[in-house]
């Protein structure tokens, strides 16, 4: 069974082109699962239910504590050996697992929010983390600029900052984790085009 992962900025298009995605292989006759990581995780799950309790309504978040963020580690640590046992049971059923955003996403969030802006730093938490991840067969970046992102998405409450800040962190991280860019600021199809020359699917 094949990994392929597309992460990108909110607004970038990736759950438009993993539909196609998965549209295409299934028309290929090939069996596909679908994952989303911020779903699997279990620190949204612990997050999630402290907010229930909350009169608050829940916001995107853009600051945290050194507790939630130690808390993100720790979730980042269990949730890619949890993935290794859900890849392992599904290889056998499927020809192709993918998924929306991947542990990389999450790197990249907790990174944010610990304010590490040294590309070249890479912590202690991350290579443990790294060791555990299963390197994907296929990882893509849709690419677009933060201006583009929000004009698609006027939902992304956090602002045009907060993803030049994000845009930021990947663009250091990327080359070290070998995932290919893919222009996103085309339309649909165009970017689909290319995600199928690129992973030659």
């Amino acid at each position: 069974m094949q990994l392929i992962t597309i992460s990108g900025l909110d607004g970038s298009g990736k759950t438009t082109q993993l539909d196609k995605l998965e549209r295409s292989l299934k028309d290929a006759n090939k069996k596909v699962s679908r994952f989303h990581i911020t779903e699997f995780s279990i620190a949204k799950k612990i997050l999630g239910r402290r907010k229930e309790n909350s009169s608050k309504p829940a916001r995107a978040v853009v600051s945290a504590n050194s507790f939630t963020i130690t808390l993100r580690k720790i979730a980042l640590i269990i949730d890619a050996t949890r993935f290794n046992q859900l890849f392992r049971k599904l290889s056998s059923g499927y020809d192709y697992l993918l998924t929306d955003r991947y542990f990389y996403d999450q790197i990249v969030n907790i990174r944010y929010l610990e304010k590490i802006n040294d590309g070249e730093k890479i912590p202690a938490w991350q290579r443990l983390a790294e060791k555990l991840i299963k390197k994907p067969d296929i990882a893509l970046f849709i690419e677009v600029s933060p201006e583009v992102a929000v004009s698609r998405d006027r939902d992304i409450e956090q602002g045009k900052q907060f993803l030049i800040n994000k845009q930021c962190i990947f663009d250091y991280l990327i080359k070290h984790w070998e995932i290919k860019l893919i222009n996103g600021e085309g339309t649909a199809c165009e970017v689909f085009k290319k995600i199928k020359e690129i992973s030659k699917i």
